[in-house]
């Protein structure tokens, strides 16, 4: 298994076990930012330049562009879907630009990050690297845009300025992100849907939202979390429960390879491993029933 896909896993888990926010409807999916900003160097543009000057992406009708550095070639593919790739690939004998510097301790030094693109999405945008290193772009109103798989092999996002509206894709050698091939390229995933469709019909006599996502939703990402729920939300408000946003979590962790997930509003919230357990689909006789009173516990 993939260490970012294992790593995503754990982050259902711990998004199961954490349930519901104290107002007791649905938190959003536990995909904090790793606070991966940094100031801009003399050699990274802004924005509004890497809008102008940059490759055009088109990701599900949301516009991005990608800015490569100048030993970098950028190709975007499209796929079936609507999502796309971006591929960078270091020209022959050439290196790609100047290091980032990096904090270090007398003791260690961080890995050497080299610039190999910047990306940014529509104006107005913002974007952020989750832990698992996807990343999000977001509206200015905080609803979410695109989400991006993390580069790879051996290449991390950072965010680059105030306000946060740039990606920089930076390769990072001497690091624990996998090996990369001489002229192996860099590529992410980009898609700006992670819920197809969503349909509410009745399932065991009850209410119930069939679910397709997409297949960049299937990857699992912490991206991917956040961006069904939002999108689910926004299309059905009366799924915003925490069983709901649970049984979610759970079809991401145990059934990304199903054609459809179904979910419904009158399942009881569970502990994670009851979740996944009963596959997602816990009924009132899995929830525990506590000891009746006798006259040793009053």
């Amino acid at each position: 298994m993939r260490a970012g896909r294992a790593f995503a896993l754990v982050c259902v888990l711990v998004g199961l076990a954490s349930g519901c926010t104290a107002g007791g409807t649905a938190g959003p999916t536990d995909a904090r930012p790793t606070g991966a900003t940094v100031a801009p160097a003399p050699t990274d543009p802004s924005a509004a330049d890497v809008r102008t000057r940059g490759v055009a992406l088109t990701a599900n009708g949301v516009s991005a562009a990608a800015v490569p550095d100048a030993t970098v070639t950028a190709d975007a593919s499209t796929d079936p879907d609507g999502s796309a790739h971006l591929h960078l690939v270091v020209k022959d004998g050439t290196e790609s630009g100047s290091p980032t510097t990096a904090a270090t301790s007398p003791t260690t030094s961080a890995p050497a990050a080299v610039p190999l693109a910047w990306l940014t999405g529509p104006a107005g945008s913002t974007a952020a690297v989750l832990e698992d290193g996807s990343a999000v772009i977001s509206a200015s109103d905080g609803s979410f845009l695109l989400g991006l798989s993390a580069p790879t092999p051996s290449a991390r996002f950072t965010v680059v300025g105030t306000p946060a509206a740039v990606l920089r894709i930076d390769h990072v050698t001497g690091s624990a992100l996998g090996a990369t091939a001489t002229g192996a390229p860099v590529t992410t995933w980009l898609s700006g849907s992670a819920v197809v469709a969503a349909t509410w019909g009745v399932a065991e006599g009850g209410r119930s939202l069939e679910v397709t996502p997409s297949e960049w939703a299937r990857t699992g990402t912490l991206a991917a979390q956040q961006a069904l729920w939002s999108q689910l939300v926004a299309q059905h408000p009366d799924a915003n429960s925490p069983t709901m946003h649970e049984q979610l979590l759970c079809h991401v962790l145990g059934a990304a390879g199903k054609s459809t997930w179904h979910i419904e509003p009158w399942r009881p919230q569970v502990d994670a491993l009851t979740m996944l357990r009963t596959r997602c689909n816990p009924t009132a006789a899995d929830v525990a029933t506590p000891p009746a009173p006798t006259a040793a516990n009053g």
